[in-house]
């Protein structure tokens, strides 16, 4: 929208003088003089009466006045918004995340990332997978961590693999197994962490012909490590929820090892936004790093071992 001719009103307004009006905009006093007659023809009425005492506002200028300057307010706040979307280190990126990723993964790549874009703000919303993969598809978040194979429907960059690790009382019985066969866990009260329809350890059971005792099922991470700690169950959990966790309880791995691999969805790499867009090609550059260095080890793995 031209808002040139409002803003030439507005300034004459503002000096009370066609000569000043015309100093401050860097125009000829006969080109502010064309741009205020051409905006009274073309709304045919006089909106300034010019005489030897200087400039007035007529009754229709008074009126239109407060309506003229909200739409130049408005359109400078258009101008800066999309000059800030344009901009590599401003903007606003929408991330979903599930709550290990969002807690021990995040942080350490946004701290990087943020040292080198100060401008740019985020937005995180936690959930499930398939919460996830559902805001990702109505375009209520730019990017989204995921488990892989995401849907089809999305670009995936891998960042790294997480182990599914068995989660014990520091007193049970299996703890005394460097590694635990998965039909050990069949008879074991069974602590299930839900994680939405799509449950990669209810597969992972299933795959070995394992049906699990369940006792006890919740989303929450720290409910169920909590109950491990006070021996009302195992469980079976991915390492990355443990990491830098306060509960007292013994970890070992599985005896046929099994893991979760975790990968940045998008759904339309065309339509993000600069700032998103440069947020995703710093985790396809550095993100397997940030994944490591959480982890303490280059290859993105940590052994499994008591707390």
């Amino acid at each position: 929208m031209d808002t040139t001719k409002y803003e030439v009103f507005l300034k004459i307004v503002e000096q009370g003088s066609l000569t000043r009006a015309a100093e401050e905009l860097g125009y000829t006093q006969a080109g502010v003089s064309h741009s205020l007659n051409a905006l009274e023809r073309e709304w045919r009425m006089v909106l300034l009466r010019r005489d030897r005492s200087g400039i007035r506002l007529t009754s229709e200028g008074q009126r239109l006045l407060p309506l003229i300057t909200a739409v130049c307010l408005a359109n400078r706040a258009l101008d800066r918004e999309i000059a800030d979307m344009h901009d590599l280190n401003a903007g606003l990126i929408r991330i979903g995340g599930f709550t290990s990723i969002a807690s021990q993964w995040l942080p350490d790549i946004l701290e990087t990332f943020r040292s080198r874009c100060g401008k740019i703000a985020f937005d995180l919303v936690r959930g499930n997978y398939r919460e996830i993969a559902d805001w990702l598809m109505d375009g209520d978040i730019d990017v989204g961590f995921l488990r892989m194979p995401a849907p089809s429907e999305f670009d995936q960059i891998f960042l790294g693999q997480d182990r599914l690790v068995v989660v014990l009382p520091e007193n049970h019985p299996l703890a005394a197994c460097d590694r635990i066969p998965p039909d050990r866990l069949a008879d074991e009260p069974f602590l299930l962490l839900e994680e939405g329809p799509d449950n990669e350890i209810l597969a992972l059971l299933r795959e070995h012909l394992v049906t699990p005792n369940i006792t006890f099922r919740t989303s929450d991470d720290h409910t169920l490590m909590s109950m491990v700690e006070r021996g009302l169950g195992i469980a079976v959990m991915p390492e990355l929820v443990l990491l830098r966790m306060p509960y007292r309880f013994a970890v070992r791995e599985l005896e046929i090892p099994a893991y979760r691999k975790i990968c940045l969805a998008i759904k339309d790499q065309a339509a993000l936004t600069p700032a998103a867009r440069r947020f995703v090609d710093f985790v396809q550059g550095e993100g397997r790093s940030a994944w490591a260095r959480v982890y303490g080890q280059p290859d993105g793995g940590t052994a499994a071992k008591s707390r």
